[in-house]
């Protein structure tokens, strides 16, 4: 008995395995410390990934890389007994999360649109994101994860994210964007002169469904007295169908 469990009088160490400890997740660049529970008058011998080993109680590795990442083991020997091992697995992250993949979503929506969805896949560690959308679009939902929605304004202009964790933040991933349609008046000029006139065309443009068209003439005249109606204006709103 060694005061906290049994032990068989033949080829078993009459003490504990050392139970090995560590302090990560660590960053790239940082300490990695290791430790083994205290067994006294024993010898440590540990090993690793990376090629480490130490016969240190607790071990430093000063600046982790990520082949550090791994298993580690512990030994310890007294009286010519050597204990069964004890691990730690140590996790070590980059200095800075990756940055995010390409953004799915439409790269051309219409103004006042809302409901655009907007995502990434997710970055290894990371543990927020954070999105910037164009002057005057609004995030609805989702802001510091892998998909946002997204009401857009009158304004062009970039969707972008980056990444965050605990080792730092990623650089940006973009979506350009362009909105079509809102409000806006277009001036046709006659093309033509004298009593035949000219037909004007017009193709709607994309997500424009109304339209306001005004028209008018001048006073017209007839080859006896020269004089005739006054002419003519008009105005009215049209439902009307984009392209």
């Amino acid at each position: 008995w060694t005061g906290t469990s049994w032990k068989r009088s033949c080829f078993e160490c009459d003490f504990n395995a050392p139970a090995a400890t560590n302090n990560g997740p660590v960053c790239e660049g940082t300490a990695i410390n290791l430790a083994a529970s205290s067994i006294p008058g024993a010898i440590y011998a540990w090993t690793g990934p990376n090629g480490f080993s130490s016969a240190l109680q607790k071990p430093v590795i000063s600046a982790a890389v990520p082949a550090d990442a791994g298993v580690y083991s512990v030994v310890a020997t007294m009286n010519g007994c050597a204990s069964s091992a004890g691990t730690t697995t140590v996790t070590v992250y980059p200095a800075t999360p990756a940055t995010p993949g390409s953004i799915s979503g439409s790269a051309t929506v219409c103004y006042g649109s809302s409901g655009e969805i907007y995502s990434i896949a997710p970055v290894a560690n990371a543990t927020s994101y954070t999105w910037t959308v164009p002057s005057g679009a609004i995030i609805t939902s989702g802001q510091g994860t892998t998909s946002i929605t997204v009401t857009f304004g009158s304004n062009s202009g970039n969707i972008a994210v980056d990444a965050s964790d605990a080792c730092g933040t990623s650089g940006q991933s973009s979506l350009s964007i362009t909105v079509q349609g809102g409000s806006g008046s277009q001036t046709f000029t006659a093309t033509g002169s004298g009593q035949n006139g000219t037909i004007q065309s017009f193709q709607v443009p994309p997500c424009v469904t109304s339209l306001t068209l005004e028209t008018w003439g001048a006073q017209g005249g007839n080859e006896y007295t020269n004089t005739g109606g006054k002419g003519a204006r008009m105005r009215g709103d049209f439902t009307v169908t984009p392209s």
